[in-house]
């Protein structure tokens, strides 16, 4: 059960005592969308966050060569959007010059316009549009990597998955609520992973899940 408002259940005997007590409960054990690598990551989180590991698995043998989950620190805003396009063409790359599904989310407090801007300005991405899907909008076409608020990406599924300012969304109005939405947003990726932080010494708590070494990034399928 991922719980991403502030009220609400928190436990299904909540639902029992109250709504439906012959309510009968079915645990879902296994994952069939995420390399293992990456559910590994959000078991570690889930872990941390709860006290224990959740029951679920992936239904996929792990690899050793897996892609892992990478992640680039900077107080610079354009450093950090020269580094996630450099890593949009990576994907571009490995998945033979076509574009998967790939969104970046963002803490709900992120001016999205002008971060797209940003990323538009380094002329880096050259016919790969960026595109505020923030408050409902919708496109159509599959070939644009879509730029999401953390809040909102509940349900959705995508190859790739970066976390723009991971740290910065933690220390947003409700750590506890942004938590439940960085946990969720793990799920959201398949096969790719990536972050960007702005302070290593406010993110260790969260940057001890990726890989910040450059010589170790590994984004081969």
């Amino acid at each position: 059960m991922q719980g991403v408002t502030e009220n609400g259940i928190t436990d299904w005997n909540d639902v029992m005592d109250f709504v439906m007590p012959n309510l009968k409960i079915i645990e879902l054990k296994v994952s069939y969308r995420q390399l293992p690598t990456l559910l590994n990551l959000a078991r570690e989180m889930y872990n941390d966050v709860q006290g224990h590991y959740p029951a679920y698995y992936s239904d996929k043998k792990h690899d050793e060569n897996e892609p892992l989950p990478i992640a680039y620190v900077s107080d610079d805003e354009q450093d950090k959007a020269d580094w996630i396009c450099d890593r949009i063409i990576d994907v571009w790359k490995v998945f033979d010059e076509k574009m998967p599904s790939v969104a970046i989310f963002v803490g709900d407090d992120t001016d999205i316009d002008e971060f797209v801007e940003r990323i538009n300005d380094t002329e880096k991405l050259s016919s790969i549009d960026v595109v505020n899907c923030s408050d409902g909008r919708t496109i159509n076409r599959k070939d644009v990597v879509r730029v999401f608020r953390l809040s909102e990406v509940k349900g959705m599924e995508f190859e790739v998955v970066f976390f723009h300012n991971l740290d910065s969304a933690l220390q947003e109005s409700n750590t506890q609520l942004m938590t439940r939405y960085i946990y969720v947003g793990l799920s959201r990726a398949t096969t790719h992973m990536a972050a960007t932080f702005s302070d290593e010494n406010a993110a260790k708590g969260t940057l001890k899940y990726f890989v910040t070494n450059p010589n170790q990034y590994n984004w081969e399928l």
